[in-house]
């Protein structure tokens, strides 16, 4: 894994296993297969924190508007955007991170990519209440490192802050 991270940090152009060949150590059909395998990025990144960050965290929650156009790509919806202040059509990312209060940094540990309006609508969930859910199923492997299980939550126009 520590090979494709320094690889990422080395690659020119494209992002391809044609590339990854050319520059890494490995042959494309290697890559191609690696990347066919499911990884845990919670544990991984949840590993990271535990290891990289004091005893002084606040998990945060922080929908996130990435603009998109065409028809093809899944779940592209009308999403809320607070650079221009309105909904726009594109995707929403889930993104939690565990801030360190001490040192003053956050780190992504899970980015989860949102349904659209249209595909939450169709399951009887409100785009809230798949936040909410989010969370709820990630509280048992993200409690790392700290007695008080804080959350901040940013959506437009506020900030709000709970406790488990």
């Amino acid at each position: 894994m520590l090979h494709i991270f320094m690889l990422y940090m080395c690659l020119r152009g494209r992002y391809n296993f044609m590339n990854m060949k050319r520059y890494g150590s490995y042959s494309e059909k290697s890559y191609r297969n690696q990347f066919s395998e499911d990884f845990d990025f919670l544990n991984f990144n949840k590993e990271v924190v535990k290891d990289k960050c004091s005893r002084h965290l606040i998990h945060a929650f922080d929908p996130s508007f990435i603009p998109k156009s065409g028809n093809k790509t899944e779940h592209t919806g009308w999403f809320y955007s607070g650079t221009s202040g309105k909904a726009m059509k594109g995707l929403e990312i889930g993104v939690i991170a565990a801030i360190d209060v001490d040192a003053n940094i956050a780190l992504t540990i899970e980015a989860i990519q949102t349904p659209s309006p249209k595909e939450l609508k169709e399951s009887g969930k409100t785009l809230i209440n798949h936040y909410a859910q989010l969370i709820i199923d990630r509280k048992e492997p993200l409690q790392v490192c700290q007695n008080i299980w804080q959350w901040m939550v940013i959506l437009p126009n506020r900030i709000s802050f709970f406790q488990f």
